[in-house]
């Protein structure tokens, strides 16, 4: 196995000499790696000197060349943990900053659907629950353990170099990986269904493009859930059997897999160009609200906040093509795991955004200009209204929030041309605006 190559260099290089030289605590190196070892030595020019083992590159790539095509795997782990005190090496680990930033980023999510289904609770005076509500709260349930998994993966020796984990350490972490990146598929295809459950409970009726608007959603709609469990599938039978996806990396197991790194490529590519088309599709639509320019900008980036979770998703594919095949890669997992739990739970965040608009506008107006707030109070709210072509969009966006099942019926003119009339509830003689 070539990714085994870099860490057997650097496991065997120099402590089997010091071992050989010393008696100390610790297992014993094997015969295997002992002659490695030794058998290069002349050829380096150092002698017993280890500082000039340590930095001797040449001498290195031998004992790689060697150990690779006689040691086993579990083997020169043992060296390698020799080697690593032999040249002073200082233990790091990013264990505590990626569970810091993971419980933190959770916190931020719950928050976040919390704050949601209060602000459209009935009981509340909220608009009530619709199928977009249901689906993220699907996507935080599974967002739970997947970063319930990211913890314990900490706790194998995600963040810490290879050569200091047990082996029994390394088989956890894999499969905890596995775990991982099976939850990760799901979270991000149910979210991107919630955010289209709420495109199409905005965006009810109307003209033939708000019809073509709400047919391309179903369209996405039926992409992310075949995308979802298509690819949750790939990544639960990636091997054969299943358990060689963690047990393959010590060399003592037989099976077959398909190409990983293509995988994770197609996995994260995919995904990202979905978010994208999700995130974006409904921007043109906002574009069109006869509202003055301060508001269509901020409805729009309340809409859009999503592409940073679309960055995150980025950056974490860009880490997989440069670290996948790392042969460390218990220490370089652990900032794609960060940036994972960074695009998944900022996803939620975000997608819960629009939701809660009308909620941060009560809030604002409370807090800062001292008016007088009552929740679920009637008014121009998104949650109180239902928006489509032959609506009232400006009045819709005022507070922000989501359309209600039971929303007030609010007809305009199709052109400005034509008088505004908004009817009242309970209400049979419509009510004309100034032009």
């Amino acid at each position: 196995m070539r990714w085994w190559a870099f860490l057997v260099a650097v496991s065997a290089t120099l402590y089997g000499l010091v071992n050989a030289q010393t008696e100390g605590p610790g297992p014993a190196l094997s015969p295997c790696v002992t002659k490695c070892i030794f058998e290069f030595m002349p050829a380096s020019g150092c002698g017993t000197d280890a500082a000039c083992l340590c930095e001797n590159q040449p001498y290195k790539t031998a004992v790689q060349n060697c150990l690779q095509a006689n040691c086993p795997v579990r083997e020169s782990l043992v060296a390698g943990r020799y080697q690593s005190e032999a040249c002073g090496a200082t233990k790091r680990s990013q264990v505590g900053l990626t569970r810091r930033v993971v419980w933190t980023l959770y916190t931020t999510a719950a928050i976040s659907v919390l704050g949601r289904f209060i602000f459209r609770n009935p009981y509340l005076r909220g608009s009530g629950y619709g199928a977009d509500d249901w689906t993220m709260l699907l996507a935080f349930i599974l967002l739970t353990p997947q970063n319930a998994v990211i913890h314990a993966m900490t706790m194998a020796g995600l963040g810490l170099d290879i050569w200091t984990l047990e082996p029994d350490n390394i088989t956890t972490l894999l499969h905890d990986f596995w775990v991982e990146a099976i939850l990760y598929t799901f979270v991000m295809s149910t979210i991107k269904v919630s955010i289209l459950l709420l495109y199409l409970r905005i965006w009810t009726s109307g003209t033939s493009w708000t019809a073509g608007f709400r047919r391309m959603c179903f369209v996405l709609i039926a992409i992310n859930v075949a995308f979802g469990v298509a690819l949750g599938l790939t990544v639960i039978f990636e091997c054969s059997p299943v358990s060689y996806a963690w047990t393959r990396w010590d060399g003592e197991h037989t099976g077959k897999c398909i190409d990983y790194s293509a995988q994770s490529y197609a996995i994260s590519g995919l995904n990202t160009l979905l978010d994208i088309v999700t995130f974006l599709l409904p921007i043109p639509k906002l574009l069109q609200l006869p509202i003055s320019l301060r508001k269509k900008v901020g409805v729009c980036l309340i809409f859009a906040l999503g592409l940073l979770a679309t960055t995150a998703s980025v950056v974490r594919l860009i880490y997989l093509i440069e670290y996948s095949t790392s042969p460390n890669f218990s220490w370089w997992f652990a900032p794609i795991a960060i940036w994972t739990s960074l695009e998944c739970n900022l996803a939620v965040t975000t997608a819960c955004l629009p939701s809660m608009a009308g909620l941060f506008q009560k809030v604002w107006n409370h807090t800062c200009k001292g008016t007088k707030w009552t929740y679920g109070s009637s008014g121009t709210n998104i949650d109180n209204v239902r928006l489509s072509e032959l609506q009232t969009p400006s009045q819709y966006f005022e507070e922000g929030g989501t359309p209600r099942n039971d929303s007030i019926a609010i007809e305009g003119a199709k052109t400005s041309l034509r008088p505004q009339i908004i009817a009242k509830p309970n209400d049979a003689t419509p009510h004309r605006l100034p032009q």
